[in-house]
């Protein structure tokens, strides 16, 4: 493996701010889809096509009022989720759902389940799932089907269970994550309790290690470059 030369605070705050740069610079991509033929309907012109999508970006964003808010917000670790690239923030929020039902992926043992899951979140994030959950000594209802790993459905449970947790403290950041998945309202997550807010912080707080090339993005360095910065 290659050594990985340590990142300055000034720089990861760089970083995170080229980040943002980059979802603005092609919101298109950023969307679900459907957000997006939404908004061509709406303004009444044919959708452009995908070399075109691009320039739209300050349109797209304008009309669904996206934008970034204060650095001070990044200090909460959820919201740096807005700032992933369409594709790894759905891979993020999978394995926050598949972290809660840590318990079922453990049971769910057939070849075609277990493959299905690396390709959702990656064999790093998949074994720190399996990893982190119980002895096994006492087995729960039955493992996971297909059914249940639709990549978005998957994305869907995610960001609600943030949800009900009250995880996301930000309008603005919240709707960078809410569009990139589907307009249906995502699946209700299980009413709030104490063990279930508890899984929720620990499935946070494993992101640096279920995906370590986002691990400067979630780790404690960046947690200290953010206090540092904002509280200066």
């Amino acid at each position: 493996m290659l050594a990985v030369a340590p990142v300055d605070g000034v720089g990861l705050v760089r970083r995170l701010l080229g980040a943002a740069l980059a979802k603005s610079a092609d919101v298109p991509a950023q969307l679900h889809p459907a957000w997006v033929q939404m908004a061509w309907q709406r303004v009444g012109v044919a959708a452009p096509d995908a070399a075109a999508a691009p320039a739209c970006s300050q349109a797209l964003a304008a009309l669904y009022h996206l934008e970034w808010t204060s650095l001070a917000r990044f200090r909460h670790m959820p919201h740096r989720i807005a700032l992933l690239p369409r594709d790894e923030l759905l891979r993020v929020l999978a394995a926050v759902a598949l972290h809660l039902d840590r318990d079922r992926v453990r049971h769910s043992i057939g070849r075609g389940l277990r493959a299905a899951m690396i390709a959702r979140v990656g064999d790093v994030a998949y074994a720190g799932i399996v990893a982190a959950s119980g002895d096994g000594a006492r087995r729960p209802p039955g493992g996971l089907s297909m059914s249940d790993l639709e990549t978005e459905a998957l994305a869907a449970r995610g960001f609600a269970a943030l949800h009900a947790q009250g995880q996301w403290r930000s309008d603005r950041l919240l709707a960078w994550v809410r569009m990139a998945l589907a307009p249906a309202p995502p699946r209700a997550a299980p009413a709030p309790t104490s063990a279930r807010a508890t899984d929720t912080a620990s499935a946070l707080q494993r992101l640096s290690l279920y995906f370590p090339e986002h691990a400067w993005l979630f780790g404690l360095p960046m947690d200290r470059a953010l206090s540092a910065s904002t509280t200066a």
